[in-house]
């Protein structure tokens, strides 16, 4: 069962492993409560755990759109991950970055 230590532990794990495929956090992904302030990029994906839920969405520009919500890590973090990577690819970076012209 997640709790709050829990969820600082993985979501320390989710960081590390975006961060070594070469994507910015607070940029390219947002990990709720893992610094002490939100201010992540206008665009970005996010994740976080309340109420023994975790919530994946997405945010652009103030307009947030929810992309995936679990009881369980596995579902939602193949979803974060997914995302996240999508996104900093079409900035150029991380595995499957686009070339800006």
């Amino acid at each position: 069962m997640t709790t709050e230590d829990t969820w600082a532990q993985e979501r320390d794990e989710i960081a590390a492993e975006l961060t070594g495929l070469g994507l910015t956090e607070q940029l390219d992904f947002y990990l709720v409560g893992r610094f002490p302030t939100d201010v992540p990029s206008s665009e970005h994906v996010a994740m976080g755990f309340r109420d023994g839920v975790y919530r994946v969405w997405y945010k652009d520009m103030g307009e947030r759109r929810e992309l995936a919500e679990s009881a369980e890590l596995g579902p939602a973090r193949v979803v974060f991950v997914a995302e996240a990577v999508q996104l900093a690819g079409g900035r150029g970076r991380g595995p499957v970055a686009q070339e800006r012209p």
